[in-house]
């Protein structure tokens, strides 16, 4: 009974749809619109990844709090873990 009375309240208008597709392209993993899009995020998302690895190693404590790469146990939450623990530096 209560599906039914949702299904009564369901919009169906073709906005809705139109809404939904645009967004899907801003969503990692869904659908794109053409192939050149798709192939535009996956060289744009190759770029950062390579941007980050060739960064160089952060020099201070503030630049490893918060860095995507790179961390240290003091600033890792309750059930955040490193697997497997590799030390790359030091910092003083």
């Amino acid at each position: 009974r209560e599906w039914q009375a949702m299904l009564q309240h369901r919009d169906t208008s073709p906005w809705w749809d139109q809404t939904l597709e645009e967004l899907s392209v801003y969503v990692r993993g869904h659908s794109f619109s053409t192939k050149d899009d798709e192939l535009q995020s996956r060289a744009e998302m190759q770029q950062q990844e390579d941007a980050l690895m060739h960064a160089p190693l952060p020099t201070s404590l503030a630049a490893l709090k918060k860095h995507p790469v790179y961390c240290i146990d003091k600033h890792l939450l309750r059930y955040e873990f490193i697997y497997p623990r590799n030390v790359v530096g030091f910092v003083h």
